[in-house]
């Protein structure tokens, strides 16, 4: 138990400096989304055995309430994340983005940080934005299914140079 709050609380106070203050496009999104919320779930947990230890665990317990105060704090700005750390982003979906919240942001911008993006008040256009980002996805995969498809008809020659039998019709 000690070892899973202290791993937490390792992960956490590295990890949240460089998703806030870090360029956004190197934010791993399903890392990030997987680490805050099964580290808040390891946390209940934690929190649960330490409240019943008294005394003896009241410093850990004052720390893992801080990290999960932190952490639940985060977690509304996940569908953010991953809304906007869509891989199938493109630059048209970063103009959506752009007309949607009134500001330019692209990822060639000079503060191209969660943070910059917080202090633009973006978490009021998370729904949108998730809903932008999760189009690029399903877009992305439309993309990359058709050239699976051209690639896989590449080699193929149809032939219709002979009728079939007397009918004067060509078949393939």
């Amino acid at each position: 138990l000690y070892a899973s709050l202290w791993a937490v609380a390792y992960h956490w106070l590295t990890d949240s400096k460089k998703w806030m203050h870090g360029d956004f496009s190197e934010i791993d999104a399903k890392y990030c989304e997987t680490s805050v919320t099964t580290g808040a779930k390891t946390l209940s947990k934690a929190l649960k055995a330490f409240e019943e230890g008294g005394e003896n665990t009241a410093k850990v317990l004052e720390i893992a309430t801080e990290i999960k105060a932190q952490l639940d704090e985060f977690t509304p700005f996940l569908p953010l994340i991953v809304g906007l750390r869509n891989e199938g982003m493109r630059e048209r979906h970063w103009k959506q983005v752009s007309e949607k919240v009134g500001e330019e942001i692209h990822p060639s911008m000079e503060q191209f940080t969660l943070r910059h993006f917080l202090d633009l008040q973006l978490v009021a256009y998370t729904k949108d934005l998730r809903e932008i980002g999760e189009r690029s996805g399903k877009e992305l995969a439309i993309e990359q299914q058709l050239a699976a498809m051209k690639q896989a008809w590449k080699g193929v020659k149809f032939d219709c140079a002979e009728p079939y039998r007397a009918t004067e019709t060509f078949i393939l």
